[in-house]
């Protein structure tokens, strides 16, 4: 059996990889763990998302305009989350930075500008976290359908 991970060939009876350690499944089942992976993954980078996006807005608004510097300043963060987990969860970042920005779109610019102004910050990140499950289901069972 070829190791996902390091790509090492091990004995069909193997549990865990000989070079790497890590444990070695049927293809099915390496799939899915993947899919799972993308799943958990897109729920961090929506909870990220979630909260940097929100907190930076507020730090912005301090004046009560949110201006459209600002705006674009406020912009940059979805990307930067998607980067910072997908290095450290060592994710595809093309999975990643749709999830990210989708998640922004919808659900959290939604209640960021129509919202009353007085919801909690731990409001909009469970926000993102919904988001980021919701948008990575495609990218998930995409990867988990992948050999």
């Amino acid at each position: 059996m070829k190791c996902p991970t390091c790509g090492d060939d091990n004995p069909a009876v193997a549990k865990f990889c000989t070079r790497c350690g890590v444990v070695l499944g049927t293809p099915r089942t390496n799939g899915i763990r993947r899919g799972i992976k993308v799943w958990w993954v897109g729920g961090t980078v929506g909870l990220g998302t979630g909260l940097l996006f929100i907190m930076v807005h507020d730090a912005l608004t301090t004046d009560l305009m949110f201006d459209l510097w600002g705006f674009g300043v406020a912009l940059i963060t979805p990307g930067l989350i998607g980067v910072v987990v997908a290095l450290v969860t060592k994710s595809r970042t093309v999975n990643v930075l749709p999830v990210a920005y989708l998640t922004l779109l919808i659900p959290v610019l939604g209640p960021a500008f129509g919202g009353t102004g007085s919801e909690p910050i731990w409001a909009f990140g469970l926000l993102g976290l919904v988001g980021g499950l919701t948008w990575s289901i495609p990218f998930a069972l995409l990867e988990s359908n992948r050999q």
